[in-house]
């Protein structure tokens, strides 16, 4: 089972900043979600709802408890990921308590709950205007209607993005976002970080001296992961 949000609050200047908004977003919350302080924050809030107050089965009242416990474990989230992890991001809070909804619901049913973000890209102008035709039977009206709806729904695909556009988006975005997680979230030096990439790029093969200082391609992923994040228009 997959539950898709869009996400409508972006603020980038053009269509390409909000989708790398949403491929960083995906992979910071990737490293994120397995981070031994969100394992621990999600257990403590699994103990606190009524659980067991809910027999086998009564799909309402599992989401009622889940639905309740909103009363303690929102305002928590906040307070983690404004003070605890130090970021200024409030959809960080509201994708932690989505995705703390999911777990439970998902453990206690056995369902497999899986959520994506994505974006909606900006739909191309598009006016379809119809009028039956006294002259024309029922059947050719519905024909010509068929026509333009095929040539309206022609015009709104031609504003999807082109084939590859994700894949060629996503390596390098992602790859900054798990920079930015691991500087700025575990602490790990830019200088540390930056020997690893370097080491992962000269992997099999010599690389030109003098040419072996990564921390300025590290410093600029993280600062180019940083202004995607906030790529929204809410702050703490």
């Amino acid at each position: 089972m997959e539950d898709r949000d869009p996400i409508d609050d972006l603020i980038g200047e053009t269509q390409a900043e909000n989708d790398r908004h949403v491929i960083a977003r995906y992979a910071f919350l990737e490293q994120l979600l397995d981070d031994s302080r969100v394992h621990w924050l999600f257990e403590s809030w699994h103990a606190r709802l009524p659980l067991d107050a809910v027999s086998t089965g009564d799909v309402d009242g599992l989401f009622r408890a889940v639905e309740d416990g909103c009363a303690f474990y929102v305002p928590e989230a906040i307070a983690f990921v404004r003070d605890t992890l130090a970021l200024p991001w409030p959809w960080v809070a509201i994708e932690l308590c989505f995705e703390f909804q999911r777990r439970t619901v998902g453990n206690v049913t056995g369902a497999r709950l899986q959520r994506t973000v994505s974006v909606g890209h900006v739909a191309p102008s598009v006016r379809i205007v119809f009028e039956t035709r006294q002259d024309e039977s029922i059947a050719q009206n519905q024909a010509r209607l068929v026509d333009l709806c095929c040539q309206g729904l022609t015009e709104l695909e031609a504003g999807l993005p082109p084939k590859g556009y994700w894949s060629r988006q996503t390596d390098h975005v992602t790859r900054n976002a798990r920079w930015f997680y691991r500087h700025k979230l575990r602490g790990e030096s830019v200088r540390q970080i930056a020997r690893e990439y370097h080491a992962h790029q000269t992997r099999g093969r010599e690389r030109a001296s003098g040419n072996d200082d990564d921390r300025a391609t590290v410093r600029a992923g993280i600062n180019e992961t940083e202004r995607l994040l906030s790529l929204s228009s809410d702050c703490f």
